[in-house]
């Protein structure tokens, strides 16, 4: 299972990005930042990373512990500014 928080759906839409492009770098990606363990929120965070629709995107996610899925917390265009 693949959520999508309010912030990155918010953040998609600011930059141009659909729930497809996410999913393929989620399928296709390579990881760009090993998870870490985020010991505020109860999970493992990294980022992936794939080129996709013209462009190279970063997508970071948190891996619950204990759970299966991933929540997609950002995503945003590679040299973006915002």
């Amino acid at each position: 299972m693949v959520v999508f928080t309010d912030h990155v759906l918010d953040q998609m839409a600011d930059r141009k990005i659909v729930a497809r492009e996410v999913m393929s770098v989620l399928r296709k990606g390579r990881i760009e930042k090993d998870p870490v363990w985020d010991g505020g929120h109860g999970t493992f965070e990294g980022s992936m990373r794939h080129y996709v629709a013209g462009r190279d995107l970063t997508v970071r996610v948190a891996l619950m512990n204990g759970r299966l899925g991933v929540v997609v917390i950002t995503a945003h265009p590679i040299g973006s500014k915002r």
